[in-house]
């Protein structure tokens, strides 16, 4: 399963952005959410980067962190594969409307002049999500 880390930075950084995220989103934050996300970015720094994680602890690693993970993968900070993808069931086109407001506006938007009736719209964002 070929996937990369693609956000940099040491472990405050990363997290501090997600949180900084949350907060802009209204979504609240307690210390088990930051605390997941903290183990999530140390399991990869001891590992030596996504890719040098075994495919079951990849799915380990996300199922115990599933928004840290769900805003890396949205935000273009963590790309997964198809395979990995459809493991993992996350909710992906929640994480994308929350994290990605304009683009979702901007698919509202396109909908709206096709339409597409409101439960068809979240069902095409929910998969454009994935």
């Amino acid at each position: 399963m070929s996937a990369a880390l693609l956000r940099h930075g040491d472990d405050a950084t990363v997290v501090g952005q997600y949180l900084d995220a949350m907060r802009a989103a209204a979504r609240r934050t307690g210390r088990s959410t930051t605390q997941a996300a903290h183990t999530f970015h140390a399991k990869l720094n001891r590992a030596g980067g996504w890719d040098r994680l075994r495919p079951d602890q990849q799915v380990d690693a996300v199922g115990k962190a599933r928004s840290f993970a769900s805003w890396l993968m949205v935000t273009g900070g963590l790309r997964v594969d198809a395979e990995l993808l459809s493991v993992l069931n996350l909710r992906l086109g929640n994480a994308a409307r929350l994290f990605c407001p304009d683009d979702y506006r901007w698919f509202c938007g396109i909908c709206q002049r096709l339409d597409i009736i409101d439960a068809d719209v979240a069902l095409q964002w929910n998969t454009l999500g994935k």
